[in-house]
């Protein structure tokens, strides 16, 4: 019976001796991905590119659901998440909001909440009459001027469009959760672009109907659109200038205030 005893606490102190080895090396692997992870995340949020082109590749709809689930998951003010994301992949829907914005302001004074282009009469990246062929074939980095022939994504031009709407006052929590969405998704690999200009037509005259068509609460207004998708193959229409803009200076942008 002693000796029993004996190999009995032996076999329990080896299986202890074990699962105390698995254990640090399961913390250890656990911990390297941790920070592979963390390194990951942060080069994204500080080279990002905005897509300019865009597949037709459609996207699952487990990673559609991801990327919303990171816009509701978003911080605001007392957690009143006074959001609303209308996930738009009808093509038709997004070439009319489309053509609301190449045909300008409809009649009438915009709901309050829209903000004008400087000229919605003309197309969004039209340039003026007799501009069109003064842009310069290589522009220098940081104007967010395209390069010759490159044609900067609209609305229509993405497989996924994520149109966000909330309530007046809360422009800043729906600012939150895009960038939320557009964050998850370049983590799952796709590209993604952020639009205000849409807001001109959905925010117009016609808005009343739009909120029906996209679902949208009534004491909503639309702020921005995220378009969602693979990027296009060809290099040279990421983003305006081949890749992420020119930031501004450190010391331009920050102030130090200490004690």
């Amino acid at each position: 019976m002693k000796k029993l005893s004996i190999l009995t606490c032996s076999i329990f102190f080896l299986v202890m001796l074990s699962a105390c080895g698995q254990s640090v090396t399961t913390n250890q692997v656990s911990s390297q991905t941790a920070q592979k992870a963390y390194s990951a995340a942060a080069e994204l949020l500080t080279s990002v590119k905005t897509t300019q082109a865009f597949s037709e590749e459609q996207i699952p709809s487990e990673d559609v659901e991801a990327i919303l689930k990171a816009g509701i998951n978003a911080p605001s003010a007392m957690n009143t998440q006074p959001w609303h994301f209308s996930v738009v992949t009808d093509k038709d829907v997004l070439e009319k909001i489309s053509g609301d914005m190449s045909g300008g302001m409809p009649g009438g004074a915009p709901p309050k909440g829209a903000v004008p282009p400087k000229d919605a009469s003309k197309p969004q990246g039209t340039p003026p009459q007799g501009e069109a062929d003064k842009v310069p074939s290589n522009p220098p980095p940081g104007t967010g001027m395209p390069k010759s022939g490159v044609k900067k994504a609209g609305i229509a031009d993405a497989p996924l469009v994520i149109i966000i709407s909330c309530k007046e006052g809360s422009q800043f929590d729906a600012g939150l959760a895009c960038q939320n969405m557009a964050a998850e998704a370049q983590l799952l690999e796709y590209g993604s672009k952020i639009l205000t200009s849409p807001t001109i037509a959905l925010n117009s005259s016609k808005q009343a109907e739009y909120k029906k068509l996209l679902g949208t609460p009534d004491d909503h207004t639309f702020v921005a659109a995220l378009l969602v998708g693979k990027a296009s193959s060809s290099d040279d229409k990421v983003d305006s200038v081949s890749s992420a803009s020119v930031r501004n200076s450190f010391s331009d942008m920050v102030t130090y205030v200490k004690p």
